[in-house]
């Protein structure tokens, strides 16, 4: 692999990613820990792996921990959100990354990538970077890793082709009892497709434009006083297949949350031509 590859899995997290990783640990590989639970300072990361009475090194400004060290981690509970995690092939860096802008958000790799980032892990030979929060961001700069990675991803999908409906009419849809959002056709990347959910749902405050924020507009409906709500597309969005798949994902994901709540039923409806690329996207998942 010439250069990293980038990514976000919407669900994913350090801990799980991990699993699949360790296994396949080769001796030359050194690893540096610049978050755990949100603490990024050299005394926060100190006290946390103290506390835990896990062993690490500090070299060159940076917090370093072997894999014999993140194994155990993982089963004292180590890392529960906005975590970061970088492993190298070879020697640590012989300078500080605290200046580094971190990965664990609001960035959403591949679109929001420091190039100070892209240029540490080509002149420290970084083979990989995991950073949680609002999803898991990932820069892997080796095939093996990028392969486990893909399938801890897959493992995340929960995109169900029974979550939908592509018969609008058997719906019986009633403007006056049900709370109907349509999606305007011609959207063609996730900020105007989320800005647009957020505007016909009619949500009250403020929300960013990402992935977990449209996960988190779609699992609250309190301003809403319908119990039906329904998402009608007249057409799929017109999003790359990357989006397109994590799209799916999160609606998919919230009517199956909603259908064992009392409060609200949500139903999102395609068209029937819609019906086939779903599926292909629901068998493939995850997207290559």
């Amino acid at each position: 692999m010439t250069s990293p590859t980038y990514g976000i899995i919407p669900w994913g997290d350090i801990r799980s990613a991990l699993e699949y990783i360790l296994p396949l640990w080769e001796s030359h590989w050194t690893c540096i820990v610049r978050s755990i639970d949100s603490g990024r300072s050299v005394d926060d990361l100190s006290r946390t792996l103290s506390s835990l009475h896990l062993p690490y090194q500090i070299v060159n400004g940076n917090v370093s921990v072997s894999v014999d060290t993140l194994d155990r981690g993982l089963k004292e509970g180590l890392f529960n959100g906005f975590d970061e995690v970088l492993i190298f092939s070879g020697n640590l860096p012989a300078f500080s990354l605290e200046e580094l802008r971190y990965s664990t958000g609001p960035a959403e790799f591949p679109l929001d990538v420091p190039d100070a980032l892209q240029a540490t892990m080509e002149k420290t030979k970084c083979v990989l970077l995991l950073g949680d929060g609002c999803g898991l961001n990932y820069a892997a700069w080796d095939d093996r890793i990028l392969e486990a990675i893909k399938r801890y991803e897959s493992s995340t999908s929960n995109l169900n082709l029974s979550s939908f409906s592509f018969d609008v009419n058997a719906l019986n849809l009633n403007p006056g009892k049900d709370f109907i959002v349509k999606i305007p056709p011609g959207l063609k990347d996730k900020a105007s497709l989320v800005n647009s959910l957020s505007q016909e749902l009619r949500y009250p405050g403020q929300s960013s434009n990402s992935w977990d924020a449209l996960g988190g507009l779609l699992g609250h409906f309190s301003w809403i006083k319908e119990h039906r709500i329904v998402i009608l597309h007249r057409y799929l969005p017109q999003l790359d297949k990357n989006d397109l798949a994590y799209y799916l994902d999160i609606l998919s994901t919230a009517v199956q949350d909603w259908k064992s709540s009392k409060a609200h039923e949500l139903i999102v409806a395609f068209p029937p031509k819609a019906r086939d690329t779903i599926a292909a996207i629901a068998k493939k998942q995850p997207p290559n």
